[in-house]
């Protein structure tokens, strides 16, 4: 194999999965797979989905020190729950967006909401914020792609709660790729 990237960043592996070989990038220690390259200065990568209040773990992508950044201008942020305010903060406690799902009845456990964030960023946390009593259920919140939206509904029509991964856009500040070939102190 010939080295053919610019930052370590950018090396793709193949791994193995259930569904056979696929691409995946490896940032700060996630293994993140790679969907396709869709723009020149971006990828599409399957990018996990934080969970609360359910009984399964959450993995939190964290893309600080790297090239990569979450671009408000191609993703959404996302939640799929009922009655609680869904909001993504920076890591500076920021808000960069927010919304409120649906109020829990009938079957509304499955719905969600979602709105565009801010600004762009390369870590978040996630917070829900029961508005009703009946609220404090398992709900999920995520950052995806505007470009998987396929229908009218304001959710990719695939996310409900057990999805474990939304397909998001990466963009990558160009400005790293000549610095390769410098020396650099590890934090």
């Amino acid at each position: 194999h010939s080295i053919c990237y610019t930052h370590p960043s950018f090396r793709v592996t193949c791994n193995q999965t259930l569904n056979g070989e696929k691409p995946f990038i490896n940032v700060n220690g996630i293994d993140l797979e790679v969907l396709g390259s869709i723009y020149s200065d971006a990828i599409l990568i399957n990018n996990p989905v934080t969970y609360i209040n359910c009984d399964m773990a959450s993995v939190s992508v964290d893309l600080s020190g790297t090239p990569f950044f979450f671009s408000s201008e191609r993703n959404n942020f996302g939640s799929v729950g009922c009655g609680n305010l869904a909001t993504i903060l920076s890591n500076e406690a920021d808000s960069l967006g927010g919304c409120v799902q649906p109020r829990c009845d009938n079957g509304a456990s499955e719905s969600g909401c979602f709105t565009e964030m801010t600004a762009n960023l390369t870590s978040y946390n996630v917070s829900m914020t029961a508005m009703y009593p009946d609220s404090n259920r398992c709900a999920s919140a995520f950052i995806y792609s505007r470009d998987s939206l396929r229908s009218v509904y304001p959710l990719p029509t695939f996310i409900n709660i057990r999805t474990t991964h939304a397909p998001a856009v990466l963009n990558w500040n160009s400005t790293y790729c000549g610095d390769a070939g410098q020396s650099r102190a590890v934090t």
